[in-house]
């Protein structure tokens, strides 16, 4: 594969990222038409690297506003910890004995 038929493909992917519909169609179609051999799977796979780098650039923050949120989730999870067991406990209990409640009733 040459740089340029390297680079037309880059840029379809890149350009049919957004669609609802595949990108990795619209390089196999590309493919077809340039009749360029098998690129393999490594080819494939940078590409896509490629444009989730891209994306990841372009939303920077609105991809660390979220890495920040999830973090402090965890924190505050774990900070309540206690709380959130026994709750949880609680919930468990309740709906055991209702099962085992419906189980004895229906093999009586």
């Amino acid at each position: 594969m040459s740089l340029i038929e390297a680079l037309l493909l880059g840029l379809v992917q890149g350009l049919t990222e957004f669609l609802p519909v595949s990108s990795s169609g619209h390089l196999a179609i590309l493919k077809n038409l340039l009749q360029i051999k098998e690129t393999g799977i490594i080819f494939s796979v940078l590409l896509h690297t490629g444009t989730l780098a891209v994306l990841l650039a372009a939303f920077r923050q609105d991809v660390k506003k979220l890495l920040l949120e999830g973090c402090k989730t965890i924190y505050d999870f774990a900070g309540n910890f206690k709380i959130y067991f026994k709750i949880y406990l609680i919930f468990l209990l309740l709906r055991t004995e209702r099962t085992v409640t419906v189980f004895l009733q229906r093999f009586r």
